[in-house]
């Protein structure tokens, strides 16, 4: 699915049916210009989806293209696990359970595990 070649009406239609499909049904979501100097602060490159829990809003790049779906599932794991959730491993389960595929995940996954053995080095020394 190449979602930048769909109408706004599309992609807003898509974008409420994976929220509903989650139970986010308070949530809202939103295209928007995510290389902008308020995200670029943060993230020299860009984002391609942002979870805002204050505003319970799920903003995905207008650029998105061919990977929104991933992006919606890894925003979408964001919000069911709550603001504190990050990318550690209650979020790696969630976004697992949830559909994201394992290439997607694979360098959180990665983080995680090599965070791990930092601290485990850690407590050996």
């Amino acid at each position: 699915m190449n979602f930048s070649k769909m109408t706004y009406e599309q992609q807003q239609a898509i974008g409420r049916e994976f929220l509903d499909r989650f139970g986010l049904h308070d949530w809202r979501f939103s295209m928007e210009n995510l290389r902008n100097t308020r995200y670029l602060q943060r993230e020299p490159s860009g984002f391609l989806g942002v979870c805002d829990h204050t505003n319970k809003v799920i903003r995905i790049d207008w650029r998105i293209g061919r990977m929104f779906r991933q992006t919606m599932l890894h925003e979408i794991a964001h919000a069911l696990v709550g603001k504190d959730g990050d990318h550690g491993s209650e979020w790696l389960d969630k976004a697992h359970e949830i559909g994201c595929s394992q290439r997607h995940l694979l360098p959180y996954g990665q983080k995680i595990l090599e965070k791990l053995l930092q601290e485990t080095e850690a407590g050996r020394a």
